[in-house]
């Protein structure tokens, strides 16, 4: 049966617009020239399990969690081994407790407690500013006003900009945290429960692994896609086929290539590399890993302690630990080589935890222009692009509505259904 849907890409949004065509009984292919999965990805080397991608999903978003359940793998679910993790001031590591992060309005007596912020920055985290905001604001003015530069600074913008290799002064709060952009909670709202974060026992590729097993074979092309017009694309090979409509699940910038459409290029894109380190002794630690703050203007903006944060990462009586290199704007890893990550990462990992001994496993992830900024504007832009797209294409991914795992699932079946009735 000739295909009612052709899906460009893929990474997790493609393969969740595939799982959810299939389960509608929509004919479909899935053009994805390399190995299915995209950014996530684990792989398992010397006995350690590595990650080199996403290592979790976050819980209170549902879509992950309404997947994993419809695949099946809900008894392969695994709950951290630690929840709490540690900021990177001048050298010293402070543990973070709960009550700090709870940015809406944190605890005046953590807050009082905390050893890494003055008297005067305290007095002004302890007593949150509200008030009318512009429409859009930046994650570093939008807390500035609201807690204070010295709590932002330290606390706030290593949490929210930190995972996205990106300027706290930049991106946008209304595009990736709307939800503090609220002025009261839903009536009748309680706070979710149990954890925040779950993740596979055979790590998130257990995810893309039984993702691809739904997908018929022969609904997988492996291809390379070159352009996209109403009603047709065309392939590497000079190849063009037919279909109504199209979702094109591929970073923005190539997607803009594909349609030929300059907006979507405008998306600024950042680069970031992942260190991976396996040690021959355990280490004894609290808590599941660091970050660091943007201030410190380090190349390392975190590390993870994997095996410590969760089980059957590492061999018995060793350790595994995730070094993050990159920060857009300031170190570009993308003209920086393999030694010098290598070195700084495991400069790291001494200065932070003493001697561990000779790594028995080194591994360098690069992720190429591989992180949406989703900077001030973001809203106006994808509004824009969405406005010029041709009849029947369609956008999903991390670069337009939500960057993490559960909002890819979302995107590519929300895509697939409204695909499925239009």
């Amino acid at each position: 049966m000739p295909p009612e849907v052709l899906i460009v890409g893929g990474g997790l949004t493609g393969l969740s617009a595939a799982y959810e065509l299939e389960r509608l009984g929509v004919p479909y292919w899935l053009f994805e020239p390399e190995t299915l999965g995209g950014k996530v990805r684990t792989v398992r080397q010397d006995g350690f399990l590595i990650e080199e991608g996403a290592d979790c999903f976050f819980t209170h978003k549902p879509a992950a969690l309404e997947l994993i359940r419809e695949l099946g793998l809900e008894s392969e679910l695994v709950e951290p081994l630690q929840s709490r993790f540690a900021l990177r001031l001048e050298g010293r590591l402070y543990p973070v407790p709960r009550g700090l992060i709870a940015f809406g309005r944190p605890d005046p007596e953590e807050i009082e407690a905390a050893p890494f912020l003055s008297e005067e920055g305290k007095a002004r985290a302890k007593h949150p500013q509200g008030g009318a905001m512009p429409e859009d604001l930046s994650i570093s003015a939008f807390f500035g006003r609201k807690l204070g530069p010295e709590f932002t600074q330290k606390l706030v913008e290593p949490l929210l900009a930190g995972t996205h290799a990106g300027d706290p002064e930049r991106l946008s709060m209304r595009a990736l945290y709307p939800q503090y952009l609220e002025t009261r909670s839903p009536e009748g709202s309680r706070p979710p429960v149990g954890p925040a974060f779950l993740s596979l026992q055979g790590g998130m590729g257990q995810l893309i692994a039984a993702l691809t097993q739904a997908i018929p074979s022969e609904r997988h092309v492996r291809a390379r896609v070159r352009t996209v017009e109403a009603g047709a694309v065309t392939l590497d090979s000079g190849e063009r086929l037919a279909a109504k409509r199209i979702l094109i699940t591929v970073a923005a910038p190539v997607a803009g290539e594909m349609l030929r459409l300059r907006a979507l290029g405008g998306l600024p894109m950042a680069s970031s590399a992942i260190v991976t380190l396996g040690y021959p002794r355990e280490i004894a630690v609290e808590g599941t890993g660091y970050l660091v703050p943007p201030a410190e203007r380090r190349p390392v903006t975190g590390c993870t302690w994997s095996s410590a944060k969760w089980p059957g990462r590492a061999l018995a009586g060793s350790s595994l630990l995730r070094v993050f290199l990159g920060r857009r704007g300031e170190f570009d890893v993308e003209h920086i080589s393999d030694e010098t990550l290598f070195r700084l990462a495991e400069r790291e990992a001494w200065e932070t935890l003493g001697e561990l001994g000779t790594p028995l496993l080194k591994k360098l992830t690069r992720w190429h222009r591989a992180l949406p900024q989703y900077e001030v504007g973001h809203g106006r832009w994808l509004e824009e692009v969405l406005a010029a797209l041709p009849t029947g294409v369609a956008l999903a991914g991390t670069c337009y509505r939500g960057v993490g795992v559960p909002d890819c699932i979302r995107q590519g079946r929300e895509a697939a259904r409204d695909l499925a009735k239009n």
